[in-house]
């Protein structure tokens, strides 16, 4: 009993940070539970976060269908298994890594969540294209949409923690799901 995120986000355009933050939270720790388990979930955007019960506080993470395992991880297995170079997941929410056909991280599932997190505040995509081609190319060369542009009143430290998070390098993002929405709590103070 409840809709996805995608539905609440259709109904609602923008979430306040409060209720992005706790959708984030029980979100995040269900990534870290599959991160320790050593599975990547490869296609996280809000069509697989769904909210249940009467007042959509219980948060469930759905579809493992494309999700890898780590164990064993390397260039022969992940060419065996999806192909050499072979793109999948949902291409909005897709980072350098995954876009440039690399072995599947949990890096690829942070940034998927960094992205949720600015659509949820803003209402709308951080790199905004019509095509693959287009998006890859905003993605690559780092020119994420200002917040600004989307919240006027946004802080610095907004600005900074998107940055960092969607960074085309990798280094300047955060390591755990949990990690990011602590920083994300911290720049919406």
């Amino acid at each position: 009993h409840g809709i996805s995120l995608r539905d609440d986000l259709r109904a609602q355009t923008r979430l306040t940070a409060a209720r992005t933050l706790m959708i984030l939270r029980d979100l995040a720790s269900a990534v870290d539970a599959a991160h320790a388990r050593q599975l990547v979930h490869r296609d996280l955007k809000p069509e697989n976060v769904f909210l249940a019960g009467d007042s959509r506080s219980q948060v469930k993470l759905l579809d493992f269908g494309l999700a890898k395992s780590l164990a064993g991880n390397s260039e022969g297995e992940t060419a065996a298994v999806t192909g050499a170079g072979v793109i999948v997941g949902t291409v909005h929410y897709m980072g350098p890594d995954q876009l440039r056909g690399r072995p599947a991280d949990v890096s690829w599932d942070l940034w998927a969540i960094a992205v949720m997190a600015y659509e949820m505040l803003t209402g709308t995509l951080p790199f905004p294209a019509t095509t693959m081609a287009d998006y890859q190319s905003a993605v690559l060369a780092g020119r994420l949409l200002s917040v600004r542009a989307c919240l006027s009143d946004a802080s610095d430290r907004l600005e900074a923690f998107f940055a960092d998070a969607l960074a085309v390098d990798s280094s300047r993002r955060p390591g755990r799901a949990s990690e990011l929405v602590v920083q994300l709590e911290r720049a919406l103070g």
